[in-house]
């Protein structure tokens, strides 16, 4: 037997026959929160520093586990990591509530969600946000192999599944958006019949409820979604941007004929496509459409004209 495999049994044994390492809270201590989510369930650890100035010692204080709701296992994966702190703060809200502590997450993605104006976050997140506005703490992120704790008690989770958020509540958050969304409803159902049938957001969509892969595993088509893969969600077969709906290939000619009804200049229609929809490019594919109309440039033309004689 190898020294790697005698120092695993070695500690092992340790474990098992020493006492539990629990400590008491000390509201003058270091303290912060571990949360974590896997597909099915929600892990927090919560630790005190008990060490020195020069020697750092966490010691668990407590732990907490619960499933995932049904509805709450469609979430994509970024919004099931902001639950997961809305989970742990209000889990041990006796412990951090008017005191200042440290979130660790390994899900890197959530340090620009928590950098960003919560008017910029998608609905289910700005609810999650509401949730968190009462507690005062520093999100940072921590690699995979830090969070060993939480990781495991989000897979070997409690069957327990009350809610920190009714699902009436979220309800009502999410489809507000979309009420108030310049596009109509049937507009809205054929955007969603062909999300369906396109296969660059289907394979998108994967990626949003799971996990992305590394930049270098994936399709060429997709890497224009990497850089704002913190900002996609999906919402009965939609795919958004933040509050912006992704637009499929099929649909986005039309959608620029619809955005350029009116002949307005390029800024305009810019204004008017960023209020509701998204696709790679699309700022681009704008510019070149009002550069191209016909009508525009004889518009343009007169203008200039006007100007010239004042």
């Amino acid at each position: 037997m190898q020294k790697p495999q005698l120092d695993a049994i070695s500690l092992l044994k340790h474990i098992i026959t020493t006492s539990p390492c629990l400590k008491f809270f000390d509201p003058n201590l270091p303290t912060r929160l571990k949360p974590d989510a896997s597909s099915e369930g929600l892990g927090a650890l919560l630790e005190q520093n008990h060490g020195s100035e020069h020697k750092e010692l966490w010691y668990p204080i407590a732990y907490a586990s619960r499933a995932l709701q049904p509805f709450e296992q469609r979430y994509a994966q970024i919004e099931k990591e902001v639950l997961s702190v809305v989970f742990g703060t209000e889990r041990f809200h006796k412990y951090l509530f008017g005191r200042h502590f440290i979130v660790y997450n390994d899900h890197q993605p959530l340090k620009s969600i928590f950098s960003k104006s919560v008017f910029d976050c998608p609905p289910r997140i700005q609810r999650f946000f509401h949730k968190l506005q009462k507690y005062d703490f520093n999100f940072e992120y921590s690699p995979g192999k830090t969070m060993i704790v939480s990781d495991a008690l989000s897979r070997a989770y409690l069957n327990d599944h009350a809610s920190e958020i009714p699902e009436t509540h979220l309800i009502h958050q999410v489809t507000l958006p979309f009420q108030l969304l310049p596009i109509s409803k049937a507009c809205l159902i054929e955007v969603q019949e062909q999300t369906s049938l396109d296969p660059v957001l289907q394979q998108l969509r994967s990626y949003t409820l799971h996990e992305w892969p590394e930049k270098v595993k994936i399709p060429n088509a997709l890497k224009p979604y990497y850089n704002i893969r913190s900002e996609i969600v999906c919402h009965e077969n939609l795919l958004l941007k933040g509050q912006r709906i992704i637009v499929p290939s099929s649909l986005r000619k039309t959608m620029k004929d619809i955005i350029h009804q009116g002949h307005n200049g390029i800024d305009k229609c810019k204004v008017r496509a960023r209020q509701s929809l998204y696709w790679p490019g699309m700022n681009a594919e704008i510019e070149e459409l009002v550069a191209r109309c016909s009508h525009c440039e004889i518009n343009n033309k007169k203008k200039a004209l006007l100007l010239m004689k004042f």
